[in-house]
């Protein structure tokens, strides 16, 4: 949700945007577009709405996507290392073999914690959100280390991906016996600038 965001006026677009989110959340599932082919080509990344542009690849994205597309970067760890090739590569390198963990970490009530720290004002919001941004980003990035890459025809490759680092969330895939090894590096990390609040939580698959 987002609002207007008069210059000085920030507590207010605060208090709006809040409300816009709360009825976003409230409200009955988002429609999404219902088209068909052959009149028009649907997105080939979320499959949801009617596709505008083509990418470089030659994919058709929808709007929002084809804006997601080009300011995506691959994130990666690992100096002179290529990035993982595709999830086998990664599961290949778990013991036993061919299995992968998919973590997702996102931090606890943060639309609470965030409004009782930094109250209305703007520099507070702006030094905390960035703050638990470069926190997660960081720790995440250096339990990766963790990983040795391998190598496979004379070449040196990654043997994790981080999917997303974003905001108060993140996406890894690791190889599935690292996968507490992972989290217990990340959690002493993170806890080193957070020590309290706020908590994050863990989803595996």
């Amino acid at each position: 949700a987002s609002a207007p965001y008069p210059e000085g006026e920030f507590a207010q677009a605060l208090e709006e945007s809040k409300r816009r989110l709360q009825h976003r959340k409230d409200g009955s599932d988002e429609l999404v577009f219902q088209g068909s082919r052959p009149f028009w080509a649907i997105c080939a990344a979320c499959g949801l709405y009617p596709a505008k542009l083509f990418t470089s690849e030659g994919e058709l994205l929808c709007q929002a996507c084809l804006f997601r597309d080009s300011h995506a970067r691959r994130d990666s760890v690992g100096a002179g290392a290529l990035a993982a090739p595709d999830f086998e590569w990664i599961g290949k390198h778990s013991s036993p073999e061919n299995y992968l963990a998919l973590i997702y970490l996102d931090l606890d009530r943060m639309g609470k914690w965030l409004p009782e720290q930094a109250g209305n004002s703007e520099s507070r919001y702006t030094e905390l959100s960035e703050s638990v941004e470069g926190t997660i980003g960081k720790a995440i990035r250096n339990a990766c280390k963790l990983f040795q890459p391998a190598a496979e025809d004379g070449k040196s490759y990654l043997i994790h991906e981080i999917l997303f680092i974003g905001g108060d969330d993140a996406a890894v895939v690791v190889p599935a016996d690292r996968v507490f090894e992972f989290l217990e590096s990340f959690r002493c990390q993170y806890c080193e600038t957070f020590p309290q609040e706020p908590w994050f939580s863990v989803g595996m698959v």
